[in-house]
């Protein structure tokens, strides 16, 4: 079997000396950049799913984002280096989500069992959904190439959700082994907790 995507270690994405030390900037999409892909996600529903977590509980998206803002953290496999570095800074993080009322999930496509095992061996501080056959990572186009070395890999990605439903913040690396942005998705959840504030005291 060939080595994981997220096991050599490339790069990294952005993060406040709090969290770790900064590092090279990633690919982000962010709706005022004109690539297609942003005209394809950002400021679009997205697709409700039902997926079952590692406890083996089936989650429906839309019941989580009816609560607030949702981070969909799509991962290459459990167990790989970057993967790991990446659900750790996330759990270490995410008390602040919490207070951004933005709930994290990781979403991979390994089997419910191994996703269990992933979470127990890290501590993972959030639940972790089987995308079953990779199919939202294929429907959000958030696949390793075809002609690459992991063919059938969910790339590395984050998407966030607002409680409407609605694609705010979308990051897809040009390659697995970056890590993401933690600062500007934290910043962006925090923007979307105040929007929602202003919203409920303008409705009274």
């Amino acid at each position: 079997m060939p080595p994981r995507p997220s096991e050599p270690l490339t790069g990294r994405g952005g993060g406040a000396d709090h969290w770790r030390g900064k590092g090279a900037e990633p690919f982000i999409v962010s709706p005022d950049l004109p690539w297609d892909v942003t005209e394809d996600l950002l400021g679009k529903p997205f697709k409700d799913w039902t997926m079952m977590n590692e406890l083996g509980e089936d989650m429906r998206l839309s019941d989580e984002w009816a609560k607030g803002t949702i981070l969909l953290l799509v991962f290459s496999s459990a167990f790989g280096f970057v993967c790991n570095l990446e659900m750790l800074m996330f759990t270490v993080m995410k008390k602040a989500f919490d207070e951004a009322n933005c709930q994290i999930f990781g979403v991979s496509n390994d089997s419910q069992r191994s996703l269990g095992a992933y979470s127990e061996s890290l501590k993972i501080g959030f639940h972790l959904l089987s995308d079953k056959g990779a199919q939202m990572a294929k429907s959000l186009k958030a696949m390793e190439p075809d002609d690459g070395p992991w063919p059938g890999f969910p790339m590395r990605s984050e998407f966030m959700i607002d409680r409407k439903g609605i694609v705010r913040y979308a990051h897809i690396p040009t390659n697995s082994n970056w890590e993401p942005d933690y600062d500007l998705i934290l910043a962006e959840a925090r923007k979307l907790a105040e929007e929602y504030r202003a919203e409920d005291q303008a409705r009274g």
